[in-house]
Protein backbone atom coordinates (compact mmCIF):
# COMPACT_ATOMS: atom_id res chain seq x y z
CA UNK A 1 0.00 0.00 0.00
CA UNK A 2 1.21 3.48 -0.81
CA UNK A 3 -0.39 6.77 0.21
CA UNK A 4 0.13 10.29 -1.08
CA UNK A 5 2.10 12.81 0.92
CA UNK A 6 -0.24 14.77 3.21
CA UNK A 7 -3.06 12.66 1.72
CA UNK A 8 -2.53 14.37 -1.61
CA UNK A 9 -3.51 12.77 -4.92
CA UNK A 10 -1.10 10.35 -6.57
CA UNK A 11 -3.40 9.82 -9.58
CA UNK A 12 -5.17 12.69 -11.33
CA UNK A 13 -6.29 11.19 -14.63
CA UNK A 14 -6.42 8.00 -16.69
CA UNK A 15 -2.90 8.55 -18.04
CA UNK A 16 -1.48 8.49 -14.50
CA UNK A 17 -3.20 5.20 -13.73
CA UNK A 18 -2.39 3.56 -17.06
CA UNK A 19 1.26 4.54 -16.58
CA UNK A 20 1.23 2.97 -13.12
CA UNK A 21 -0.10 -0.29 -14.57
CA UNK A 22 2.67 -0.20 -17.19
CA UNK A 23 5.19 -0.03 -14.37
CA UNK A 24 3.62 -3.17 -12.85
CA UNK A 25 4.33 -4.88 -16.18
CA UNK A 26 7.96 -3.81 -15.82
CA UNK A 27 8.00 -5.21 -12.28
CA UNK A 28 6.70 -8.54 -13.55
CA UNK A 29 9.14 -8.81 -16.44
CA UNK A 30 12.24 -7.61 -14.59
CA UNK A 31 11.70 -8.88 -11.05
CA UNK A 32 9.00 -11.54 -11.31
CA UNK A 33 6.45 -9.58 -9.29
CA UNK A 34 3.00 -11.09 -9.94
CA UNK A 35 0.02 -8.80 -9.28
CA UNK A 36 -3.20 -10.63 -8.35
CA UNK A 37 -5.36 -7.62 -7.42
CA UNK A 38 -5.13 -3.83 -7.53
CA UNK A 39 -7.11 -0.78 -6.55
CA UNK A 40 -5.94 2.66 -7.62
CA UNK A 41 -7.73 5.35 -5.63
CA UNK A 42 -7.01 9.07 -5.97
CA UNK A 43 -4.59 9.35 -3.05
CA UNK A 44 -3.48 5.76 -2.43
CA UNK A 45 -3.13 2.33 -3.98
CA UNK A 46 -3.52 -1.24 -2.80
CA UNK A 47 -1.77 -4.17 -4.50
CA UNK A 48 -1.85 -7.89 -3.84
CA UNK A 49 1.46 -9.12 -5.20
CA UNK A 50 3.42 -12.37 -5.14
CA UNK A 51 7.16 -11.85 -4.80
CA UNK A 52 8.53 -14.85 -6.72
CA UNK A 53 12.22 -13.85 -6.60
CA UNK A 54 12.58 -11.98 -3.34
CA UNK A 55 12.83 -8.63 -5.17
CA UNK A 56 9.83 -6.78 -3.73
CA UNK A 57 11.91 -3.86 -2.49
CA UNK A 58 13.66 -3.26 -5.84
CA UNK A 59 10.46 -3.73 -7.82
CA UNK A 60 8.42 -1.30 -5.72
CA UNK A 61 11.19 1.29 -5.61
CA UNK A 62 11.09 1.21 -9.41
CA UNK A 63 7.29 1.49 -9.57
CA UNK A 64 6.93 4.22 -6.95
CA UNK A 65 10.04 6.15 -7.98
CA UNK A 66 9.32 6.24 -11.70
CA UNK A 67 5.64 7.00 -11.12
CA UNK A 68 6.68 10.00 -8.99
CA UNK A 69 9.02 11.28 -11.72
CA UNK A 70 6.35 10.94 -14.41
CA UNK A 71 3.62 12.46 -12.23
CA UNK A 72 5.78 15.47 -11.36
CA UNK A 73 6.72 16.01 -14.99
CA UNK A 74 3.13 15.73 -16.26
CA UNK A 75 1.61 17.96 -13.60
CA UNK A 76 4.34 20.55 -13.15
CA UNK A 77 5.27 19.72 -9.56
CA UNK A 78 8.46 18.82 -7.72
CA UNK A 79 9.45 16.81 -4.66
CA UNK A 80 8.15 13.65 -3.00
CA UNK A 81 4.75 12.34 -4.02
CA UNK A 82 4.29 9.54 -1.47
CA UNK A 83 4.25 9.57 2.32
CA UNK A 84 7.45 7.62 2.88
CA UNK A 85 8.19 4.18 1.45
CA UNK A 86 5.45 1.78 0.51
CA UNK A 87 3.99 -0.32 3.31
CA UNK A 88 3.80 -4.09 3.00
CA UNK A 89 2.47 -7.12 4.79
CA UNK A 90 3.40 -10.75 4.48
CA UNK A 91 0.14 -12.65 4.14
CA UNK A 92 -0.62 -16.33 4.62
CA UNK A 93 -1.35 -17.38 1.05
CA UNK A 94 -3.62 -20.36 1.66
CA UNK A 95 -5.89 -18.68 4.20
CA UNK A 96 -6.12 -15.05 3.18
CA UNK A 97 -5.64 -14.77 -0.59
CA UNK A 98 -9.36 -14.56 -1.40
CA UNK A 99 -10.02 -12.30 1.59
CA UNK A 100 -7.38 -9.86 0.40
CA UNK A 101 -8.88 -9.79 -3.08
CA UNK A 102 -12.25 -8.95 -1.52
CA UNK A 103 -10.73 -6.24 0.68
CA UNK A 104 -8.89 -4.61 -2.24
CA UNK A 105 -11.73 -4.84 -4.75
CA UNK A 106 -14.22 -3.34 -2.28
CA UNK A 107 -12.09 -0.23 -1.67
CA UNK A 108 -14.05 2.04 -4.04
CA UNK A 109 -17.38 0.61 -2.83
CA UNK A 110 -16.51 1.27 0.81
CA UNK A 111 -15.44 4.78 -0.21
CA UNK A 112 -18.92 5.19 -1.77
CA UNK A 113 -17.53 5.92 -5.20
CA UNK A 114 -19.46 3.11 -6.89
CA UNK A 115 -22.23 0.70 -5.97
CA UNK A 116 -20.49 -2.43 -7.29
CA UNK A 117 -16.78 -3.26 -7.36
CA UNK A 118 -16.87 -4.01 -11.08
CA UNK A 119 -18.09 -0.47 -11.80
CA UNK A 120 -14.78 1.09 -10.79
CA UNK A 121 -12.51 1.46 -13.79
CA UNK A 122 -9.27 1.29 -11.82
CA UNK A 123 -9.89 -1.76 -9.67
CA UNK A 124 -9.02 -5.19 -11.04
CA UNK A 125 -12.43 -6.67 -10.24
CA UNK A 126 -13.83 -5.62 -13.61
CA UNK A 127 -11.03 -7.46 -15.42
CA UNK A 128 -11.94 -10.64 -13.54
CA UNK A 129 -15.63 -10.30 -14.42
CA UNK A 130 -14.89 -9.67 -18.12
CA UNK A 131 -12.40 -12.53 -18.34
CA UNK A 132 -9.57 -10.14 -19.14
CA UNK A 133 -5.98 -10.56 -18.03
CA UNK A 134 -3.95 -7.48 -18.99
CA UNK A 135 -0.19 -7.89 -18.93
CA UNK A 136 0.07 -6.54 -15.37
CA UNK A 137 -2.61 -8.83 -13.85
CA UNK A 138 -2.38 -12.55 -12.98
CA UNK A 139 -5.88 -13.98 -12.57
CA UNK A 140 -5.43 -17.77 -12.53
CA UNK A 141 -4.47 -18.10 -8.87
CA UNK A 142 -7.59 -16.30 -7.66
CA UNK A 143 -9.98 -17.85 -10.18
CA UNK A 144 -8.87 -21.34 -9.19
CA UNK A 145 -10.31 -20.66 -5.74
CA UNK A 146 -13.73 -20.21 -7.37
CA UNK A 147 -13.48 -22.94 -10.04
CA UNK A 148 -13.12 -20.14 -12.61
CA UNK A 149 -16.69 -19.04 -11.88
CA UNK A 150 -16.51 -15.24 -12.02
CA UNK A 151 -20.06 -14.87 -10.71
CA UNK A 152 -19.08 -16.85 -7.61
CA UNK A 153 -16.10 -14.51 -7.18
CA UNK A 154 -18.40 -11.51 -7.56
CA UNK A 155 -20.81 -12.86 -4.93
CA UNK A 156 -17.93 -13.50 -2.55
CA UNK A 157 -16.45 -10.02 -3.00
CA UNK A 158 -19.77 -8.35 -2.23
CA UNK A 159 -20.59 -10.57 0.74
CA UNK A 160 -20.16 -9.02 4.16
CA UNK A 161 -16.55 -9.04 5.32
CA UNK A 162 -16.21 -11.01 8.58
CA UNK A 163 -15.25 -8.80 11.55
CA UNK A 164 -12.12 -10.87 12.25
CA UNK A 165 -10.90 -10.42 8.68
CA UNK A 166 -11.76 -6.71 8.66
CA UNK A 167 -9.67 -6.23 11.79
CA UNK A 168 -6.71 -8.11 10.33
CA UNK A 169 -6.82 -6.10 7.11
CA UNK A 170 -7.03 -2.76 8.92
CA UNK A 171 -3.81 -0.90 8.09
CA UNK A 172 -4.01 1.14 11.30
CA UNK A 173 -3.11 -2.04 13.24
CA UNK A 174 0.45 -1.85 11.91
CA UNK A 175 0.50 -5.65 11.65
CA UNK A 176 3.34 -6.74 9.37
CA UNK A 177 2.26 -10.38 9.17
CA UNK A 178 -1.29 -11.57 8.52
CA UNK A 179 -1.91 -15.24 9.23
CA UNK A 180 -2.80 -17.75 11.88
CA UNK A 181 -0.68 -18.29 15.01
CA UNK A 182 1.40 -21.05 13.41
CA UNK A 183 2.21 -18.86 10.40
CA UNK A 184 3.25 -15.95 12.60
CA UNK A 185 5.34 -18.20 14.84
CA UNK A 186 7.04 -19.73 11.81
CA UNK A 187 8.13 -16.34 10.55
CA UNK A 188 9.44 -15.35 13.94
CA UNK A 189 11.55 -18.51 13.88
CA UNK A 190 12.88 -17.52 10.47
CA UNK A 191 13.88 -14.08 11.68
CA UNK A 192 15.56 -15.71 14.67
CA UNK A 193 17.58 -17.87 12.35
CA UNK A 194 15.93 -21.15 13.28
CA UNK A 195 14.56 -21.60 9.74
CA UNK A 196 15.80 -20.32 6.36
CA UNK A 197 14.88 -16.68 5.78
CA UNK A 198 13.18 -15.94 2.48
CA UNK A 199 14.63 -13.02 0.55
CA UNK A 200 11.12 -11.64 0.28
CA UNK A 201 11.18 -10.65 3.96
CA UNK A 202 10.68 -6.88 3.83
CA UNK A 203 11.49 -4.12 6.28
CA UNK A 204 7.92 -4.41 7.58
CA UNK A 205 8.27 -8.14 8.23
CA UNK A 206 11.54 -7.79 10.12
CA UNK A 207 9.54 -6.05 12.87
CA UNK A 208 8.36 -9.50 13.94
CA UNK A 209 11.69 -10.42 15.57
CA UNK A 210 10.45 -9.55 19.08
CA UNK A 211 6.79 -9.38 20.06
CA UNK A 212 7.20 -7.77 23.47
CA UNK A 213 9.19 -4.57 24.27
CA UNK A 214 10.11 -6.08 27.65
CA UNK A 215 12.04 -8.73 25.73
CA UNK A 216 13.99 -6.01 23.93
CA UNK A 217 14.67 -4.05 27.13
CA UNK A 218 15.99 -7.18 28.83
CA UNK A 219 18.34 -7.91 25.90
CA UNK A 220 19.65 -4.33 25.82
CA UNK A 221 20.14 -4.25 29.60
CA UNK A 222 22.03 -7.55 29.48
CA UNK A 223 24.29 -6.30 26.68
CA UNK A 224 25.20 -3.09 28.49
CA UNK A 225 25.21 -4.83 31.89
CA UNK A 226 22.90 -2.25 33.44
CA UNK A 227 19.54 -2.52 35.24
CA UNK A 228 16.51 -2.34 32.96
CA UNK A 229 15.42 0.80 34.81
CA UNK A 230 18.46 2.61 33.37
CA UNK A 231 16.94 2.32 29.91
CA UNK A 232 14.06 4.54 30.96
CA UNK A 233 16.30 7.25 32.40
CA UNK A 234 16.43 10.61 30.64
CA UNK A 235 18.62 13.50 31.73
CA UNK A 236 19.15 16.72 29.81
CA UNK A 237 22.68 16.88 28.42
CA UNK A 238 23.32 13.19 29.09
CA UNK A 239 23.48 10.63 26.27
CA UNK A 240 21.93 7.33 27.26
CA UNK A 241 23.26 5.04 24.53
CA UNK A 242 21.46 2.00 25.90
CA UNK A 243 18.13 3.85 25.81
CA UNK A 244 18.78 5.00 22.24
CA UNK A 245 19.44 1.43 21.18
CA UNK A 246 16.35 0.14 22.99
CA UNK A 247 14.15 2.68 21.22
CA UNK A 248 15.61 1.83 17.80
CA UNK A 249 15.23 -1.93 18.23
CA UNK A 250 11.70 -1.62 19.63
CA UNK A 251 10.56 0.57 16.73
CA UNK A 252 12.26 -1.50 14.01
CA UNK A 253 11.83 -5.02 15.34
CA UNK A 254 8.51 -5.26 17.18
CA UNK A 255 5.08 -5.21 15.47
CA UNK A 256 3.64 -2.79 18.03
CA UNK A 257 2.35 0.70 17.36
CA UNK A 258 4.21 3.76 18.62
CA UNK A 259 1.37 4.35 21.05
CA UNK A 260 1.88 0.87 22.53
CA UNK A 261 5.66 1.29 22.66
CA UNK A 262 5.44 4.73 24.26
CA UNK A 263 4.08 3.26 27.49
CA UNK A 264 6.84 0.65 27.72
CA UNK A 265 9.57 3.20 26.92
CA UNK A 266 8.15 5.98 29.07
CA UNK A 267 8.03 8.56 26.28
CA UNK A 268 5.60 10.25 23.91
CA UNK A 269 4.34 8.25 20.94
CA UNK A 270 4.89 11.24 18.63
CA UNK A 271 8.62 11.32 19.45
CA UNK A 272 9.41 7.69 18.66
CA UNK A 273 9.54 7.83 14.85
CA UNK A 274 11.79 10.96 14.74
CA UNK A 275 14.09 9.42 17.35
CA UNK A 276 14.30 6.11 15.48
CA UNK A 277 15.13 7.97 12.26
CA UNK A 278 17.93 9.85 14.02
CA UNK A 279 19.35 6.63 15.47
CA UNK A 280 19.24 4.86 12.10
CA UNK A 281 21.45 7.62 10.70
CA UNK A 282 23.75 7.08 13.65
CA UNK A 283 24.22 3.46 12.53
CA UNK A 284 25.99 4.68 9.39
CA UNK A 285 28.21 7.16 11.24
CA UNK A 286 29.10 5.06 14.29
CA UNK A 287 30.30 1.47 13.66
CA UNK A 288 30.30 0.72 17.39
CA UNK A 289 26.62 1.62 17.61
CA UNK A 290 25.92 -0.79 14.74
CA UNK A 291 27.93 -3.45 16.57
CA UNK A 292 25.85 -2.90 19.71
CA UNK A 293 22.64 -3.25 17.68
CA UNK A 294 23.89 -6.47 16.10
CA UNK A 295 24.80 -7.85 19.52
CA UNK A 296 21.33 -7.12 20.89
CA UNK A 297 19.66 -8.68 17.85
CA UNK A 298 21.75 -11.79 18.42
CA UNK A 299 20.58 -11.88 22.04
CA UNK A 300 17.03 -11.80 20.68
CA UNK A 301 17.90 -14.86 18.63
CA UNK A 302 18.68 -13.36 15.23
CA UNK A 303 21.49 -15.26 13.52
CA UNK A 304 21.10 -13.31 10.25
CA UNK A 305 21.85 -9.63 9.53
CA UNK A 306 18.24 -8.51 10.10
CA UNK A 307 19.01 -5.01 8.85
CA UNK A 308 19.55 -6.59 5.43
CA UNK A 309 15.94 -7.76 5.12
CA UNK A 310 14.73 -4.83 3.02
Amino acid sequence: MGRGLARGDIFVDAADREGFYELLVDARERWGLRTHAASLMDNHFHLLVEDTRGELGRAMRHVVGLHTQRFNRRHGRDGPLFRGRFRSRLVQHERYLAELVRYIHMNPVNARLVARAGDHAWTSHGHYLRGEAPAWLCTDEVLQRFDHDVLALDRFVHARLPAEVRERMDWSRHASIVGDEAFEAGWRERLRGELPVMRSATADVRRWLATDPAEVLAAVAAHFEVPTANLLSRRRGHTNRARQLAILVCVDHTPLTNRQLATALDTRASSLSPLATRYRRQLHDDPTFQADVDAVLQRLGATVPVRGLL
